[in-house]
């Protein structure tokens, strides 16, 4: 199997250490597989504005959509086209919730 760094680390924590701490175990490429498909959801928009936009989704506030030049805050329309798509995923952030 091959280990992959992933940029969604601060919001996809649990799952990430969860595969890092089963690397060797049985299940640990769909482990990888669902990682790797919940950080493709999240290029719905440019990383950095998805981030934040799920933050601020999963914290109930909104200042977190905020971001600074030169990148562009979520625009409503891929916002909510990215939280749909992470619903389908069951996608959590435990302790933000």
């Amino acid at each position: 199997m091959t280990m992959r760094i992933t940029a969604t680390g601060n919001v996809n924590p649990a799952a990430i250490v969860d595969l890092y701490a089963t690397w060797q175990q049985l299940g640990a490429e769909e482990k990888q597989t669902e990682l790797t498909a919940t950080r493709r959801t999240f290029e719905i928009m440019p990383l950095i504005s998805s981030m934040k936009a799920a933050i601020a989704w999963k914290r109930h506030d909104e200042l977190w959509c905020n971001v600074r030049p030169p990148l562009m805050n979520a625009p409503a329309d891929k916002t909510a086209q990215l939280r749909e798509a992470l619903d389908k995923r069951g996608f959590a952030m435990p302790g933000m919730e």
